[in-house]
């Protein structure tokens, strides 16, 4: 039996096959759910690591901002490095954690070609996958938290002569 006909009203007779139009026979109801459900899986923690990571991006930006900003601070005071570390912890308040530790290296060793440093140091905590670090049940370094992110930048301070 190669398939029946079904008249349409008001059109003409459309031919179909055995099995359209049908209910599935065979066990597969509902494999699209478990499909779908075995995709959110993988799919679910893929996007909360874009996320997290989104989060760790905007984070070391900041930091390499305020490393930045408190290397041009100590050009501007022509080597005066005092208020740099005020500034950093002000431009870097809207991170989570603790206050970033900040360092800051005025080298004249070389008159020719003194320099700034300004190195910016924070612990990074993840937003998403915060489990403690004493607890044992998930024994991977990647959702420890033990991350620091440094921020680091040199400029060349301008000599007395020029």
């Amino acid at each position: 039996m190669p398939g029946r006909i079904v008249a349409a009203w008001p059109g003409p007779a459309i031919a179909r096959g055995p099995k359209e139009g049908r209910m599935r026979e065979n066990g597969e109801k509902g494999s699209v759910s478990v499909e779908a459900a075995l995709g959110m899986l993988i799919l679910a923690p893929l996007l909360m690591m874009i996320i997290e990571g989104a989060y760790a991006l905007n984070e070391y930006s900041t930091l390499l901002d305020a490393s930045r900003e408190g290397a041009r601070m100590v050009l501007r005071n022509e080597g005066d490095a005092s208020q740099v570390e005020e500034l950093v912890q002000s431009l870097t308040g809207d991170i989570s954690g603790d206050a970033p530790t900040v360092n800051v290296e005025v080298d004249t060793l070389d008159p020719g070609h003194p320099t700034v440093t300004v190195q910016v140091e924070h612990d990074y905590e993840p937003h998403l996958f915060s489990i403690s670090k004493d607890n044992d049940l998930f024994d991977i370094p990647l959702l420890k938290g033990d991350y620091t992110f440094t921020a680091s930048t040199v400029m060349p301070l301008l000599s007395a002569n020029n």
